[in-house]
């Protein structure tokens, strides 16, 4: 393959936006609809809310402790409503994710992989060649994808959920210092930076990894668990490559996330003279950011899969036409070579002990 990964992304998403748009599709429904949950969490949590005479009476007070008390009291009093609204709204984003994430990444993948082979049969050459395991269940691919989709999300939504923990653990072991005679801010920072780049250490290599997994799935039609040993296998092969594409998509995101930054500042010193315009330049630089984003993310996918690609020989010798060599112990014919070498005097094979 002339072009690189990155290369090959970006210029299949150029030339064929659709294939970004089934991505945004899930995407936005997905955020528009955990945003609509957000906003049922926080009516019923004032809803729980219950402010007595005294409260009045202290907040009408003028005095701003006696007022930050009742105001304290106020909030207070729907904590238990709130912990419960709480949990079920993030059981159920969760439960939404794994979902909308199967279905929508499955049909995004697929529409890549065809695409792509649409490109190697005009091209007059297949990068991807079809094996026998893989013809044999493509009748099933979209569901079996979708399953292991539905896998893969539900192990990220695990690590997601440790690495949380693991965030809060960092958070109370760097309060430690503080809550001293003597504080020690600097420590307590250097133990909350320390912590917290270990636990994103740890977490986003694996949620890249599985991340990768539905790439086999499709490759090969194997399962969740064959995949991610797959992808396993794979990343620590490619790592220069997969690396690589991921420092480069990473560039190219700083470098827009900079350039919306910047037009965002533009628009914030224009909010004396337009105010009107200005909030409606910031809502509308927010969606082209975040659609581009999106862009982003299905062409760094596609890099991936590109790679996944190119790697296909190295992984897979048999399917891709090279026959194994048959092993045997030396000394003793082969049984297909018996017949032969009894016809000739002296090669004779020997007799087997009784």
């Amino acid at each position: 393959m002339s072009d690189s990964p990155t290369l090959e992304g970006l210029r299949l998403v150029f030339w064929r936006p659709s294939l970004a748009l089934r991505e945004l599709a899930w995407r936005w429904s997905f955020a528009i609809t955990a945003w609509l949950l957000v906003l049922f969490l926080a009516v019923e949590y004032l809803d729980s809310l219950s402010v007595t005479r005294g409260d009045l009476l202290l907040l009408r007070s003028g005095l701003p402790w006696l007022a930050m008390g009742a105001i304290r009291h106020i909030l207070l009093s729907g904590a238990e409503r709130l912990a419960a609204a709480t949990s079920i709204v993030l059981l159920a984003i969760g439960a939404l994710w794994m979902v909308a994430g199967s279905a929508g990444r499955a049909a995004t993948l697929h529409a890549i992989v065809r695409v792509r082979a649409r490109r190697e049969v005009s091209r007059g050459s297949s990068e991807l060649p079809a094996t026998g395991k893989s013809s044999a269940r493509n009748a099933s691919g979209p569901w079996l994808v979708a399953g292991v989709l539905l896998g893969v999300h539900f192990l990220r939504l695990g690590l997601l959920s440790t690495a949380l923990v693991g965030w809060a653990g960092a958070l109370i072991l760097a309060g430690l210092p503080l809550s001293e005679p003597d504080p020690q801010p600097g420590l307590a920072f250097l133990l909350f930076f320390g912590l917290t780049s270990t636990v994103v250490l740890l977490w986003q290599p694996m949620d890249q990894l599985l991340s990768m997994a539905p790439l086999f799935s499709i490759r090969d039609g194997e399962g969740l668990f064959a995949s991610i040993c797959a992808a396993t296998r794979f990343v620590l092969a490619r790592s220069g490559s997969i690396l690589r594409t991921g420092a480069l998509f990473l560039v190219i995101h700083v470098v827009l996330f900079f350039a919306a930054a910047s037009l965002a500042s533009m628009l914030l010193s224009l909010s004396s003279i337009v105010p009107r315009t200005m909030v409606a330049g910031l809502i509308l630089l927010a969606l082209v950011y975040l659609v581009l984003f999106d862009f982003l993310q299905v062409a760094k996918l596609a890099a991936y899969i590109s790679i996944v690609n190119e790697g296909y020989a190295n992984f897979h010798p048999a399917q891709a036409g090279q026959q194994l060599p048959r092993l045997s112990m030396p000394g003793r014919p082969r049984p297909a070579d018996a017949g032969a070498m009894s016809d000739i005097a002296g090669l004779r094979p020997p007799l087997e002990p009784v």
